[in-house]
């Protein structure tokens, strides 16, 4: 199984893994990082043609401060980018 042979690859020693305890403690205390900021929104994509659209979707939602997301049937009624949205956007 893939999963299992995720969880069997060796962390290089000078490396944190994110599911450890020391991994989550930094993750709750760190300030503003944009790196967390698109861990936080990161979309896996719905099929294997629309890498761009979700990684769209990733940035655009770690962006939140600064750019307006639509309200998408997913996720209404709060503003989140979807693969959807950004392939239904009329500049597409």
């Amino acid at each position: 199984d893939t999963a299992d042979r995720r969880a069997l690859l060796p962390v290089p020693t000078d490396d944190i893994p994110l599911n450890s305890t020391e991994g989550e403690r930094l993750l709750r205390n760190c300030t503003h990082n944009p790196g967390v900021d698109v861990l936080m929104h990161l979309a896996t994509q719905r099929n294997q043609a629309f890498c761009s659209a979700a990684t769209a979707a990733t940035l655009l939602n770690a962006m939140a401060r600064t750019v307006t997301a639509p309200v998408d049937v997913e996720f209404a009624p709060y503003p989140y980018f979807t693969q959807r949205s950004i392939l239904q956007h009329g500049c597409v």
